[in-house]
């Protein structure tokens, strides 16, 4: 796998904290694995609202209303009625 070099600028204590109890030359996959949990958590989370969304049968009325006022907008401007 490839791999990117970035660089974090971390408070000292917690840098020294860091490096004690993970220990020198695994920091960079401890915070790798960090970042992957997190990402994947917000993904899985972001799945669940969309989901839930879905469910919901008055967003659903909201956005076809949303949609048909769209649609009206845009046959008064092909009707020439706003230029």
């Amino acid at each position: 796998m490839e791999k990117q070099v970035v660089s974090v600028k971390l408070d000292i204590n917690l840098y020294w904290k860091l490096k004690s109890e993970v220990g020198t030359g695994k920091i960079s996959r401890f915070v790798e694995n960090l970042i992957a949990r997190e990402l994947n958590t917000q993904e899985q989370k972001l799945a669940q609202e969309y989901q839930e969304a879905a469910k919901d049968k008055s967003r659903w009325k909201e956005v076809k209303e949303w949609e048909q006022a769209q649609m009206v907008d845009w046959n008064k401007q092909d009707d020439g009625e706003n230029n």
